[in-house]
């Protein structure tokens, strides 16, 4: 195995959870506007959950948002110290960062499960907390603002740009390449493109999440359809990470069509 596989094993843990909490908030959430908020299951569940899940979703979103950093600070060293690289960027240490940022999301988003609470009724509603102007400005704002969007956009982007030039350079030498060079260049290409593709796609469909949070700083007034878009961007963003394995990763193609014949051979079974 390799550092980036250890990143990409986690990241599409998080994208997994990702998926599965917002299939539950959401639905759950809309069905309920949708029954006027009447008391049934389902708005018990949303109400008594939904605490919890929103916690859970800030979590999965932010950890998936360094685990991309660490990827391309990653394919920044394969590239940019290739010598170095295997020596500085082994699985045991991918795994430890992997560790260090799971910790550090799950400390950092620990605030947001107390930002709603049922009231007398049992209905979710806001909480003093998240009403506090100081936690307002100081947390949701300002600290989300620095190290969820600026810090990790700007690593992401700048050491981005750079891993395209040299990617772009291999392609003219390529030619004066030998053998064993060219495919040792080639297989670091590849895992570069996709891990270039990941993030860039993860910049554009957490963009309107930007925009939304930017409306909550200054005040714009956005349209009203930034907030429904940005939530079902960035789950498409979890989505769309797996197609991005199943399209560079031979391996990845081979252990899910095992893992879905599985399951199909133990439905007819039962059947």
């Amino acid at each position: 195995t390799s550092s980036l596989n250890v990143y990409l094993a986690g990241l599409s843990i998080f994208d997994f959870v990702l998926l599965i909490v917002c299939m539950l908030l959401f639905t759950s959430g809309q069905a309920c506007k949708e029954l006027h908020y009447r008391r049934n299951p389902i708005c018990v569940f949303y109400w008594i959950a939904g605490r919890y899940l929103i916690g859970i979703l800030n979590i999965a979103r932010t950890g998936s948002v360094y685990i991309c950093v660490a990827i391309t600070v990653d394919r920044f060293l394969a590239v940019k110290y290739p010598l170095h690289f295997k020596l500085w960027c082994t699985p045991s240490r991918a795994l430890k960062i992997l560790f260090g940022i799971t910790l550090g999301t799950i400390v950092y988003r620990i605030p947001v499960f107390f930002e709603y609470t049922n009231d007398e009724c049992g209905f979710l509603v806001a909480s003093n907390l998240s009403t506090d102007i100081y936690y307002f400005r100081i947390y949701t704002t300002f600290s989300y603002l620095i190290y969820v969007f600026l810090v990790p956009w700007i690593i992401m982007l700048v050491l981005n740009a750079y891993v395209v030039i040299i990617v772009h350079q291999a392609y003219k030498v390529r030619g004066s390449m030998k053998r064993t060079t060219e495919n040792y260049t080639k297989n670091l290409r590849k895992v570069t493109l996709m891990s270039i593709t990941m993030v860039t796609f993860f910049l554009l469909f957490n963009f309107p999440a930007a925009i939304k949070h930017l409306d909550e700083v200054f005040h714009r007034k956005f349209p009203k359809y930034i907030d429904p878009l940005a939530n079902l961007l960035i789950c498409f963003n979890s989505a769309f990470n797996f197609i991005v394995y199943a399209v560079f990763s031979a391996r990845f193609r081979q252990l899910s069509m095992k893992i879905l014949c599985n399951q199909r051979s133990n439905l007819n079974d039962l059947q």
